[in-house]
């Protein structure tokens, strides 16, 4: 009847409530998006772990590997391997002036690094080991 009549009253059983709708998330939903993150990284870091590994030896084995090369170019053009230690003064120990590393520099493309290596013999240090060498002759 109300609604033919067109009266403003209506009945309990017509009457609609407001949808009411959601301003925030529910703690619990904000629980399990956290676990659910959690888990991603967990799952993550050990993945990011292995390929820095990974890394890590295939720069480890490129480095031996130019060694390698250093050693065979060397070998190449010397026509002998670099020695173990380079002498000045009648090669005594005292006198070693460079490493095998320091021979390899060039061949590692690291000759301005071996410039600065190379043994002088015009060095005050060469010079003050000849000059007590040649004084400690005169004495004996």
């Amino acid at each position: 009847m109300n609604r033919i009549f067109g009266d403003s009253i209506s009945s309990p059983a017509t009457t609609r409530r407001p949808k009411r709708t959601r301003r925030a998330f529910t703690l619990v939903e904000l629980l399990v998006v956290i676990a659910i993150i959690g888990i991603l990284v967990g799952l993550l870091l050990p993945a990011v772990q292995a390929a820095r590994e990974a890394a890590r030896r295939m720069s480890c084995s490129n480095n031996a590997k130019q060694i390698g090369l250093a050693l065979l170019n060397y070998e190449n053009a010397v026509r002998r391997l670099p020695a173990g230690m380079q002498f000045v003064n009648g090669g005594t120990p005292i006198d070693a002036v460079g490493t095998a590393w320091v021979a390899l520099l060039p061949y590692l493309e690291q000759s301005n690094a071996s410039l600065g290596l190379q043994p002088s013999y015009a060095s005050p240090r060469c010079l003050a080991r000849k000059a007590g060498a040649e004084w400690l002759a005169q004495r004996l």
